[in-house]
């Protein structure tokens, strides 16, 4: 496979994959969530507007303790940017003004799974006349 189409391919398959995950608003007090649900991951809002995509997360005390990425949304542009983190984070509860929980979306999927079918079927039509 040619550089050229080697990026142009890859991408496209691996960028509906993010797609797969949706977000609902939290409808029960934090605390109460991660003991009743006990969700893999969830998305806090700060009161300084910085989106954390939590995973696994966890209240201790008064924060909640996790890894998790750090995502800035861009008002103006409407750009979601996020950057992966490895290391413990703590946000304290009283600066999380929205909680939101992941789950699979099974249309997102299918429809991410058929985005895939097709950036194949484009490379193999590519690749072809090669």
């Amino acid at each position: 496979m040619s550089y050229r189409l080697r990026h142009t391919v890859v991408p496209l398959l691996v960028i509906p994959l993010a797609s797969c995950v949706a977000w609902r608003p939290a409808t029960v007090p934090l605390p109460e969530l991660l003991v009743d649900e006990q969700p893999r991951q969830i998305r806090v809002t700060g009161s300084d507007s910085t989106t954390r995509i939590v995973r696994t997360p966890a209240v201790t005390r008064d924060s909640i303790v996790t890894v998790s990425e750090t995502c800035q949304t861009s008002v103006a542009g409407g750009s979601f940017n996020c950057v992966a983190s490895d290391t413990t984070t703590v946000m304290a509860l009283e600066d999380v003004t929205r909680v939101e929980v992941g789950y699979v979306s099974g249309r997102r999927t299918v429809g991410a799974v058929g985005a895939a079918f097709v950036a194949l079927f484009m490379a193999a039509l590519l690749s072809y006349g090669r």
